[in-house]
C-alpha cells in the first residue's frame, strides 16, 4: 500500500513538473499569438509574461502568510489531496525510522 502511495506520489509531482515546466517555456509565444493586439513588440510580450508570473509569484506569499496564520483543520480539501497525503505518509515513515 505504500510502494502504491509513493508511486502515485511521484507520478503526480512529476506530471505537474512537466506541466510547470512547458507553460513557463511556451507562455511567451502562446502570449505573442493570442495577445497580438496589446502588443507589438518582444518587450511588450515579455511585459505581460512579467506581470503574470508576478501576479502569481504574490499568490504564492499571500497564500503561504494566509496558512502560516490560520490553523489547517482536519477534513478540509487539503486533506483530500492524494499528493498531500503522500507527503505526509513519507514525512511520518521518515520521523519513525
Amino acid at each position: 500500500m505504500i510502494q502504491r502511495v509513493h508511486s502515485f506520489s511521484t507520478l503526480h509531482r512529476t506530471c505537474g513538473g512537466i506541466i510547470f515546466n512547458s507553460t513557463t517555456i511556451a507562455m511567451p509565444k502562446v502570449f505573442d499569438e493570442r495577445l497580438a493586439a496589446l502588443t507589438q513588440t518582444n518587450f511588450g510580450i515579455g511585459a505581460l509574461v512579467a506581470l503574470v508570473y508576478t501576479m502569481a509569484a504574490f499568490a504564492q506569499v499571500v497564500m503561504g502568510a494566509l496558512i502560516d496564520r490560520m490553523e489547517l483543520r482536519r477534513g478540509g480539501p487539503w486533506e483530500s489531496d492524494p499528493a498531500v497525503f503522500a507527503s505526509k505518509l513519507d514525512w511520518y515513515q521518515w520521523m519513525n525510522q
